[in-house]
């Protein structure tokens, strides 16, 4: 397959499982959070390390690993496998990836953090599902990579109108954790019209349709970056947000 350079730098992964959500209504505590799996194997004289967040996860990251006397190790990122659904299709991707982690901990309990920026060179393979339909080969992996590309810039479009708060967890369960997390908070700045509106701004009287919504075309004029208004007004982006949330969190999150 052509190599297709994707002009985004962003890192998947991170230690954080959007699943594991507290019941707790009130503010969440400071949270260390750790990856559950690392599996080796031996190819030759390589030592090959596949780090996922759950066991069982079809989300993970692989390459070279070296370890050292102390039981910490180097994991140098060739691949990453994503896998994520939603609740009218999934999608699923291998990409060659390039950068380095550090890895240490023991057996069910890993920290990971990245020493060189861990980014995506480019789909290898990609399927995707929408509904009844079913996109795979060069047509899909071209899609995600566009994908990618929307989100990493709505990250970085993020990072700064939230001024980089930290946030422990997606809470993306919106009854019942509104106010606790990540998904609440970026909704209401790049979706206010599904979310509500940020403090400080207001309704325009400008509407175009887009995915079954009416947005707020002043609004994307006046609040949202160039590159992120007409994919905003289109819908397209919202749909980026209904099927990978957790892409954009995890992008967000690290790039504090």
């Amino acid at each position: 397959m052509k190599q297709r350079s994707v002009v985004y730098n962003v890192i998947l992964i991170i230690a954080l499982s959007c699943a594991a959500l507290s019941a707790c209504r009130s503010a969440p505590p400071a949270e260390e959070l750790f990856w559950k799996d690392l599996e080796t194997r031996t190819e030759g004289d390589t030592s090959i390390a596949r780090l996922r967040l759950h066991r069982g996860s079809e989300t993970w990251i692989e390459g070279p690993v070296e370890w050292k006397d102390d039981g910490s190790a180097i994991l140098s990122v060739e691949k990453i496998n994503w896998f994520s659904n939603w609740y009218n299709g999934w999608t699923e991707a291998e990409m060659a990836a390039g950068g380095k982690l550090a890895i240490q901990g023991e057996k069910g309990k890993w920290s990971v953090e990245a020493q060189e920026f861990l980014s995506p060179h480019y789909a290898q393979s990609a399927k995707i599902r929408y509904k009844d339909n079913f996109l795979s080969g060069t047509q899909a992996a071209e899609l995600l990579d566009r994908r990618i590309l929307r989100i990493s810039r709505a990250a970085a479009f993020l990072h700064e109108k939230l001024e980089g708060k930290t946030f422990t967890r997606l809470a993306i369960d919106k009854k019942k954790y509104r106010h606790l997390g990540f998904y609440q908070a970026a909704g209401e700045v790049l979706f206010p019209e599904v979310y509500g509106y940020p403090a400080g701004t207001a309704k325009g009287n400008t509407f175009v349709r887009g995915e079954g919504i009416r947005w707020d075309a002043e609004y994307s004029s006046q609040q949202v970056p160039p590159e992120l208004a007409e994919v905003r007004n289109s819908g397209t982006l919202y749909r980026d947000w209904e099927e990978m949330p957790e892409l954009f969190y995890y992008i967000y999150t690290l790039e504090n």
